[in-house]
Parts: structure tokens; C-alpha cells; sequence
């Protein structure tokens, strides 16, 4: 083991912190530190995180976990709707009688399929 967290990236508390550095720069991998926190020591590193880390969390957690916030709720309903009416389209077009109509040029059969399909692959 390396002793590095795999899940944050931070040195583990064991390994020496220049071992730790030298391994970043070694195989250029990305950290959320400074070269100068980590020389100065495990015991005084503060985990260093960007502005954007906080919303990328947030939206990752609203995406994946629905009791989350309700907009989480919110998006996995209209992703369920969105795959069973691509579902559904798909199956009702390959009915002969709707097919001939979907196929006639102009007709408001084929531009309801087409602006399903095209909205459905719009939300994906």
C-alpha cells in the first residue's frame, strides 16, 4: 500500500509527508495540496480543496442519492419518465400501420415521433 487515501488523495497519517510528495511528483498525481504544506509536515496539513469542489459535491450527491434534496427526486422521476417514454416510442413506431404514417413526409405523426426522439436524446 502506498499509504495515500485513495477516496481523498491526502497523505495517510503514517507516511511522511515528503514520501508522500515525492510520489505525487513522481507519478504526476493530481493532489489537493501545495508542495510547501506538504514539506512542512503531516501534523499541519489542512486539506485544500477549490471553490468548485463544494458544488461538484453538492451536484454529484443531488444526482446520486434522491433523499438527497428534492431536486434529486425531482431528476430521477423525470429520468424514469424520459427512459420509458424512449421505451415506448420506440416500440410504437415499429407498429406497421403507425410506422407507414410516421414515414409519410409532413405528417403529424412523424413530427410528434420526431420530437420525442429528439427530446428524449436531449435529456440524456
Amino acid at each position: 500500500s502506498s499509504g495515500i487515501n485513495a477516496e481523498y488523495g491526502y497523505p495517510h497519517p503514517h507516511v511522511p509527508a515528503q514520501l508522500h510528495h515525492d510520489n505525487v511528483e513522481f507519478f504526476k498525481i493530481m493532489s489537493v495540496f501545495d508542495a510547501q504544506d506538504l514539506m512542512e509536515g503531516a501534523d499541519n496539513i489542512v486539506r485544500k480543496t477549490s471553490r468548485y469542489q463544494g458544488i461538484k459535491s453538492k451536484i454529484h450527491s443531488t444526482l446520486e442519492d434522491p433523499n438527497y434534496h428534492i431536486i434529486g427526486k425531482i431528476y430521477g422521476w423525470a429520468d424514469l419518465f424520459f427512459i420509458f417514454l424512449s421505451i415506448a416510442t420506440m416500440l410504437v413506431e415499429t407498429i406497421p400501420h403507425i410506422r407507414v404514417l410516421s414515414d409519410t413526409p409532413d405528417s403529424m405523426e412523424g413530427k410528434l415521433f420526431k420530437g420525442l426522439e429528439t427530446g428524449t436524446v436531449a435529456f440524456f
